[in-house]
C-alpha cells in the first residue's frame, strides 16, 4: 500500500511507466533491426530464422503494450486485488484471441495476420488493467480513510 500513501504507488508508476518504455524500447529495437542474429542464437536454420523475422517484427513492439499492464496488474496486486486483477489479465488476453482465431483469422489465413493477435490483446490488457488499477486504488483508498477514521 505504499506505506498508506498512495500517491507514493502513483509517483512509482509515473517513474516505472516511462522507464519500462524506454528499456523495452531499446529491445525492440535490437529485436527488429537484427532479427536473423537474435532468432540464430538459438536456431540458425534459414526457415526457422525467416519464419521467426515475420514474428520477431509483428510482436516485439506490442510487448512495450504487454510490459505497462503489467506494471498495472502488478500494483495492483500490491494493494491487495489478487483476484480480480488476476481474472481481468486472463479476460483480456485470452478472449481477445480467441475472438481474433475465430472471427479474423478466417478472413485471412496468414501466420502474420495471426500474429496480431498478440499485440492487439496486449493493448487491450494494457487499457482494462490501467482503469482497473485507477478502479481499485481509488477503492482500496476510501477503505483506509474510513479505517483510520473509525479509529
Amino acid at each position: 500500500y505504499g506505506a498508506g500513501n498512495f500517491k507514493r504507488i502513483d509517483k512509482m508508476l509515473l517513474k516505472s511507466i516511462p522507464l519500462c518504455c524506454v528499456m523495452m524500447s531499446v529491445a525492440t529495437t535490437v529485436y527488429t533491426v537484427f532479427p536473423g542474429f537474435v532468432i540464430g542464437i538459438f536456431n540458425s536454420d534459414p526457415a526457422v530464422v525467416a519464419a521467426g523475422k515475420n514474428l520477431l517484427i509483428m510482436t516485439t513492439w506490442g510487448y512495450l503494450l504487454f510490459a505497462v499492464s503489467q506494471l498495472f496488474y502488478n500494483a495492483s496486486r500490491g494493494m491487495g486485488a489478487s483476484i480480480g486483477i488476476t481474472m481481468m489479465n486472463m479476460i483480456s488476453i485470452i478472449l481477445p484471441r480467441l475472438i481474433w482465431v475465430w472471427v479474423f483469422f478466417p478472413m485471412k489465413h496468414d501466420i502474420v495476420w495471426l500474429y496480431v493477435c498478440y499485440p492487439v490483446s496486449w493493448f487491450i490488457s494494457a487499457v482494462t488493467q490501467g482503469f482497473y488499477y485507477v478502479y481499485y486504488r481509488k477503492k482500496a483508498e476510501q477503505k483506509m480513510i474510513k479505517k483510520i477514521s473509525v479509529h
